[in-house]
């Protein structure tokens, strides 16, 4: 039984009743071979059957990569919830109505909240969730990264993707730092990123050109008036000389 045991290797244990080596299960892991039994996820960590570490999270909890543990999700420099942590490997989530940096995966830890009158801030829970994943496996000295990241990116956009977030968290047009600049051929309107090919462009038309007709229409009538003052002005004249 012995050399069996020795036998098991990292992320499994010898199964005495089956002398078989079995994986550990969830929750649970092994960073040795040859053991006899595997050890409980401690804190707020959890794993995949067959960890040799864990790496993972439990729900409400991200992996925090300046502390190198489980944290409680973030709330917003003001106190307020702006992001849900699924656990695992995901990083917080911003909600509607909040943004991250994605460009640098420790950086999304920080959650801000979108102006008000902005509505280009579109969060992201619920979208693409694995796209929130980052690599806790990647040894000493290796910077964060994005599990999912080639994936996940535009590949017509892969530069705009890496350095500004938009995919993720922006409404369709909106990009740049709090979903606050419009890309080419999109402008603002009533706090969104409008086409300019789209019904946006279509309404502003329109109402430019409701107020050009009401302009010209009130020239039209000043006119008028000052027609008629000076047919009066000529009147009064004429009877005064009588």
């Amino acid at each position: 039984a012995s050399c069996l045991t020795a036998g098991c290797p990292a992320g499994t244990y010898m199964d005495k009743s089956t002398s078989t080596c079995t994986p550990c299960s969830a929750g649970r892991y092994q960073p040795a071979g040859g053991a006899s039994e595997c050890l409980a996820c401690e804190g707020n960590s959890d794993s995949d059957a067959g960890a040799k570490e864990c790496t993972l999270c439990q729900p409400s909890f991200y992996w925090d990569f300046d502390v190198e543990a489980c944290e409680k999700c973030p709330l917003t420099e003001d106190g307020q919830i702006g992001a849900v942590c699924p656990g695992g490997m995901s990083q917080p989530v911003p909600l509607e109505g909040f943004w991250s940096d994605r460009s640098d995966v420790k950086m999304s830890k920080y959650i801000f909240k979108c102006p008000p009158s902005q509505k280009t801030c579109t969060g992201s829970e619920g979208v693409k969730d694995r796209c929130w994943e980052a690599d806790t496996e990647l040894g000493d000295g290796a910077s964060a990264a994005w599990k999912n990241e080639s994936s996940c990116s535009d590949d017509d956009e892969a530069e705009e993707w890496a350095t500004q977030s938009n995919k993720l968290l922006c409404d369709e047009g909106a990009t740049g730092l709090m979903c606050a600049s419009c890309k080419p051929l999109y402008v603002q309107d009533s706090g969104k990123c409008v086409s300019c090919d789209g019904e946006g462009q279509f309404n502003r038309m329109y109402i430019l050109a409701a107020v050009i007709a009401a302009v010209a229409l009130l020239s039209i009538f000043i006119n008028r008036q000052g027609h008629v003052l000076v047919q009066n002005a000529h009147k009064f004249i004429f009877v005064r000389l009588l």
